[in-house]
């Protein structure tokens, strides 16, 4: 199921850009919990790269790491999943 972090972030994005109105965000809420209420989600930030790249005492833009997103993306398997080990190997 969607968590509140992500309904709220995406429900955001609508209002600003004049989608929805705020008014009907908890309606919208509803909608995306019943919705996703049968799946999981995973979820890695441009931020979470750019952490575990300091921790490593590296530096990762946000353009960079936004680039290690869309190659952990593309290159997907299910097999072994993203962790942060996998995340270790694209920094």
């Amino acid at each position: 199921m969607i968590n509140s972090f992500l309904a709220d972030m995406f429900i955001d994005a609508m209002v600003k850009n004049m989608i929805v109105k705020e008014e009907q965000r908890e309606n919208i809420k509803a909608v995306m919990y019943e919705a996703s209420k049968d799946m999981i989600f995973s979820t890695w930030s441009v931020d979470d790269i750019i952490d575990k790249a300091e921790m490593r005492n590296k530096r990762v833009s946000r353009k960079s790491a936004r680039a290690i997103l869309d190659n952990l993306e593309d290159r997907f398997d299910a097999s072994i999943g993203i962790n942060w080990d996998v995340i270790d190997e694209y920094i």
